[in-house]
């Protein structure tokens, strides 16, 4: 039993690890159907501490803080050491991070970091802290939580997808800062940790990074290489979306490469898959670039057309800057199709846009376009083209560039803590409704198993009284059927022996006419004697007292059982005769005898019985 025990477990260990190492590498899609599978391998505290974590990071990517919530507080339950609560505090960090409240983060993945021992463990929280510090815009300490990470993870040899991130991370910070080289020897290094460990999702992420760094580059051939590659893994992983997005990126290459032709027919696959999916931002995308290469043939008719479509797109989806550009390339269509009324129209929506959302570069762009407009004569045009010279040199000027990213900085900040103390306010109300919802659940729940319970007896007694009803009826039905098939088999009885009955009858009637023309026909009366008695004595006669015994089975015998009464043959012709109700005439064409010899013959039969 020991044995066996211990083999279980195992078996149950090793499919938990098949199932970690599953999980890493599906999509966001597949995670619960593969977390929900490990939780039935998990056997141990540890195993099970892991596989809530595991529900905790699903259901903060899918933006479930509730469930997120609840399963931190079902892992803390199975934490019995200073790794396991240093874990929690570190998916507990996650979630601020999620709520932007990252000076809780940050003092969850401290916490955390102090709970652990484990190296690989602290390099993790390391990267977080990189994360973390990336979106509060601390640029030193990002570099220097980014790179501890690194060293740690190296000087453990623990080179698996982990250590992979941290590489490409290292490589996008690279790219931003226009170091192209060292970009491209981090993409290419954590790119070969990730074909090693099978990564595909992650391996197709940094080939279309790799094919970005050659597009900045100008390098438009090699990207569009690195494109088709991470295209075909997108493919053979189904990941619909990705292949919309990378197909436009290669349509992109394609209008660089000034392969028009290849570029459209890239983008109107991105269109069909869009379209299918419902990707509209993807599909908006995808009718701007269609629109931007017809123009470039001329067709301005059907540049428009694809541009209003993009346009309707970004409206309904509310997106301000993608509202933008398509008012921008409408006008810019439109000029060029000699319809500058309709292009000034959309300029000033572009302008009117533009100053809601701060979008200056579209202003700028605006206004330089409009002053190439003549209808209003040189001056209105002089005026427009020295607002985009002032918009132009203003951000252009450093001096004026570091004051604004200081004001932002400064609106920011601001912004931040007031968002931190709604945020605090936020959490406190969602812990307290978490906990109402939950009594209520259990309320909810012990209603329904009642409920469940009840019906469960009522039910029960139903079908004990249908079942009853069942039976009863059955055994009726089969008392009727038994009943209807005797009656029905002694009716088939009775009439057979009638039908014989018929058939002596006629016989007999037959015999008579032939003794009749014997008997005219014969002198010798002996002769006539003879024949009569051998037609009288004919089997005939046993042959109808055996049906008649069939048919009443009873009456002969009734007769024999009175004493002192000696019934002769023809007695017992005459009984069964009589019961079978036949009058004086039948019965003297039966016997062969005149009526008066049927009088005399009743007659004896019925003194016999009276005596």
């Amino acid at each position: 039993l020991l044995l066996l025990i211990l083999t279980i477990n195992i078996s149950a260990q090793n499919s938990f690890l098949i199932f970690d190492s599953i999980i890493n590498r599906c999509s966001l899609d597949s995670s619960l159907f593969y977390i929900k599978k490990q939780s039935y391998c998990s056997v141990t505290k540890t195993e099970k501490l892991k596989n809530q974590l595991y529900y905790v990071a699903y259901y903060s990517e899918a933006n479930m803080e509730d469930s997120a919530i609840k399963h931190i507080g079902i892992a803390a339950q199975y934490s019995n050491s200073k790794e396991g609560e240093g874990l929690i505090q570190q998916a507990r960090g996650k979630l601020y991070e999620d709520e932007f409240a990252y000076e809780k983060a940050k003092e969850s993945y401290f916490l955390a970091q102090n709970l652990m021992s484990k190296q690989t463990n602290i390099a993790a929280i390391n990267y977080n802290l990189y994360r973390v510090c990336r979106k509060m815009e601390q640029v030193d300490s990002s570099w220097f939580y980014l790179f501890k990470s690194k060293k740690i993870y190296e000087s453990e040899e623990s080179m698996g997808i982990k250590y992979a991130t941290v590489l490409n991370s290292i490589g996008v910070k690279y790219f931003y800062k226009a170091k192209y080289d060292s970009a491209y020897f981090y993409y290419i290094k954590s790119l070969k940790v990730y074909e090693k460990e099978a990564a595909l999702y992650d391996v197709i992420r940094t080939k279309e990074l790799i094919g970005t760094l050659f597009y900045s580059q100008e390098e438009y051939e090699e990207g569009i290489d690195y494109y088709k590659d991470s295209y075909d893994l997108a493919l053979n992983v189904k990941d619909v979306k990705a292949q919309a997005s990378i197909l436009c990126n290669i349509g992109v290459g394609y209008i660089k490469t000034k392969e028009l032709e290849l570029a459209l027919n890239a983008f109107k696959k991105v269109n069909e898959i869009a379209l299918i999916n419902n990707f509209s931002t993807i599909n908006s995308v995808a009718l701007t670039n269609m629109a931007f290469i017809y123009a470039g043939q001329f067709n301005y008719v059907k540049a428009i057309q694809l541009q209003k479509q993009s346009r309707t797109i970004d409206l309904k989806n509310n997106d301000l800057e993608g509202l933008s550009y398509s008012n921008y390339y409408l006008a810019e269509y439109y000029l060029k199709d000699n319809k500058e009324n309709l292009a000034k129209k959309y300029l000033w929506n572009v302008l009117d846009l533009g100053e809601r959302s701060d979008n200056i570069e579209m202003v700028k762009s605006s206004y330089k376009l409009l002053s190439k407009i003549y209808e209003w004569g040189p001056d209105s045009s002089l005026i427009y083209y020295k607002k985009y010279s002032r918009i132009k040199d203003s951000i252009e000027n450093i001096e004026v560039r570091k004051t604004i990213v200081k004001l932002n900085l400064e609106y920011l900040a601001e912004l931040s803590e007031e968002e931190n103390k709604r945020l605090k306010l936020e959490v406190t109300k969602k812990e307290n409704e978490l906990l109402v919802k939950r009594q209520r659940e259990v309320i909810e729940n012990n209603k329904k198993v009642l409920i469940f319970v009840i019906g469960g007896l009522i039910m029960f007694v139903l079908l004990g009284v249908v079942y009853v009803f069942y039976v009863r009826n059955k055994a009726q039905n089969k008392a009727i059927e038994l009943s209807e098939a005797k009656i029905e088999k002694q009716k088939i009885e009775k009439q057979s022996i009638l039908k014989r009955l018929d058939v002596i009858q006629g016989n007999i009637i037959e015999k008579n006419d032939i003794i009749h023309k014997l008997q005219k026909h014969m002198s010798s009366s002996d002769s006539s004697q003879s024949i009569l008695n051998s037609l009288t004595t004919d089997n005939d006669w046993v042959k109808f007292m055996i049906d008649f015994e069939l048919l009443f089975p009873n009456y002969l015998n009734s007769l024999n059982s009175q004493e002192a009464v000696n019934l002769t043959r023809n007695d017992y012709r005459i009984a069964a005769l009589l019961q079978l109700k036949l009058s004086n005439q039948e019965m003297a064409d039966v016997l062969n005898i005149s009526l008066s010899g049927v009088k005399m013959a009743k007659s004896r039969f019925k003194q016999k019985l009276s005596n």
